[in-house]
C-alpha cells in the first residue's frame, strides 16, 4: 500500500470532527493499531466520521458517499475493509 494507514486514520477522525489529535479516545492514530481486536468499532468510526465528513465538504461529498456505501454494502466489517477505505480515500484526496 502507498499510505499510511494511520496516519491517514488520524487525518480522517480530525478532519472530520474538526479537534485535535487525542481530543477524544478515537482520534488518534494509536486507536488504529488496535484494529485486529476492535474492528467493528473501528470500521464504525471511519463509516460515521466519513458521514461527517461528508457534509462538512460538499465539494468532496461524491467521493466521499462512495465509501460510505462500500461500508455499508459489506457483508463483512473486517480489517480489509477498514484497510481499503483509508487507502481509497487517500488515494481520491479526501484526506491527506
Amino acid at each position: 500500500m502507498n499510505c499510511d494507514l494511520r496516519m491517514v486514520y488520524e487525518h480522517l477522525m480530525c478532519d472530520a470532527f474538526k479537534c485535535e489529535r487525542g481530543s477524544y479516545p478515537f482520534v488518534n492514530a494509536d486507536c488504529y493499531d488496535g484494529i485486529m481486536k476492535h474492528t467493528a468499532e473501528t470500521v464504525a468510526y471511519i463509516e460515521t466520521a466519513l458521514i461527517v465528513l461528508a457534509g462538512n465538504e460538499p465539494s468532496k461529498r461524491e467521493k466521499i458517499q462512495k465509501y460510505i456505501c462500500m461500508i455499508g454494502d459489506a457483508d463483512n466489517r473486517n480489517a480489509e475493509l477498514a484497510d481499503t477505505v483509508l487507502c481509497g480515500i487517500y488515494n481520491d484526496g479526501i484526506v491527506y
